[in-house]
C-alpha cells in the first residue's frame, strides 16, 4: 500500500468569516494551504502553523485579527497583522515564493 503524501502548503489556523478570503488570496498566488483548528491568540496560531508547514509560513486567524508568520521569526514578530483577509493570504504566497510584498 503507498501512502499518500501531501504537498507543502501554508498552514493556516483559524476558523470563521475570514478563513475564505485568506485561502482565496493564498490561491490566487498558486499556493496551497492546508486549515487547521486554531489554538489560542492569532499570533500563537501563526507561529505554530508556521512551524508545521513544510513551507514554513503560516496565519493564524482569530476574529477579525489575521495574521501571518514565518517559522525564521521570533514569535511576537509576524511578517503581518491585518483585517483583509485575501491580501494576507496573498503576503502569505508572495512570501513562499520570495517575491515582493510592495506590488500587492
Amino acid at each position: 500500500m503507498v501512502a499518500s503524501v501531501e504537498p507543502p502548503a501554508i498552514v493556516i489556523r483559524g476558523a470563521g468569516p475570514l478563513l475564505r478570503e485568506v485561502c482565496a488570496g493564498a490561491e490566487e498566488e498558486g499556493v496551497p494551504v492546508t486549515v487547521e483548528p486554531g489554538t489560542g491568540d492569532a499570533t500563537t496560531s501563526a507561529h505554530r502553523a508556521a512551524l508545521a508547514s513544510a513551507l514554513e509560513v503560516g496565519i493564524g486567524i482569530e476574529g477579525d485579527e489575521i495574521v501571518v508568520h514565518h517559522a525564521s521569526l521570533p514569535r511576537d514578530h509576524p511578517a503581518e497583522v491585518t483585517g483583509d483577509g485575501r491580501h494576507a493570504g496573498r503576503t502569505a504566497a508572495r512570501i513562499v515564493k520570495i517575491l515582493p510584498l510592495t506590488d500587492l
